[in-house]
């Protein structure tokens, strides 16, 4: 992006603090425009009619939400929660919109986004519908170890504090389920928990049950 795009873009910027436990929008919630995350995690969850949440994506610093439903026109396709506490940034969406006319760089951008976000969610809905819950937890595993991993003389540690209820939303299981496959997978030595955080102490038998 060219230094002046990049300024003038900056000064649409709508600077926010994030708590842990704070919402930016709700599933159905009319789009008002999109949000930057400077530092923090945002979890993104649908909620089906039966109550029962779904987490499609854990978003960290340096990634755009809302944009999708923003460009679409419609309305917020899922719930957006902060599980760290940051800072995050708002354009709103007349604004952003105006911006992108003098910006075919960024709007290419988007399209990537948008299209490796479609693919991912494509790959994610085949998962549940074919996978075991224990493929399921080690795509997690991979994933999340890929995106928030760090390496220690232990293992890649998980720099991601989630409960037992939010890693049963991400691969589609009850919370009891999610319990009895992390104690399997800590009983074979693939990973460590401690206080929520999880550590893969064994990588490539973690690899070999992805594939």
């Amino acid at each position: 992006m060219h230094p002046t795009n990049l300024a003038q873009l900056n000064q649409l910027k709508i600077p926010h603090n994030m708590e842990t436990k704070d919402v930016l929008f709700e599933q159905g919630d009319p789009s008002k425009g999109l949000y930057c995350i400077n530092s923090g995690k945002i979890k993104l969850f649908k909620t089906d009619v039966q109550g029962h949440q779904k987490i499609v994506h854990i978003a960290g610093p340096g990634e755009m939400i809302g944009y999708r439903s923003m460009i679409a026109g419609d309305a917020y396709q899922a719930t957006a929660e902060c599980i760290e506490s940051g800072n995050i940034c708002f354009i709103e969406k007349k604004s952003f919109e105006s911006f992108l006319q003098n910006d075919p760089a960024l709007v290419m951008k988007l399209l990537k986004a948008l299209a490796k976000n479609l693919g991912q969610a494509q790959t994610n809905e085949l998962n549940l519908a074919h996978k075991h819950i224990d493929q399921r937890f080690a795509d997690l595993l991979v994933y999340l170890g890929e995106k928030y991993g760090e390496k220690t003389s232990a293992g890649i540690k998980i720099q991601l504090s989630l409960s037992r209820q939010e890693i049963a939303d991400f691969i589609g299981s009850t919370q009891e389920s999610a319990i009895r496959i992390i104690s399997t997978f800590k009983k074979l030595e693939i990973i460590s928990v401690c206080k929520k955080q999880i550590t893969i102490t064994n990588p490539e038998k973690l690899y070999d049950l992805v594939g």
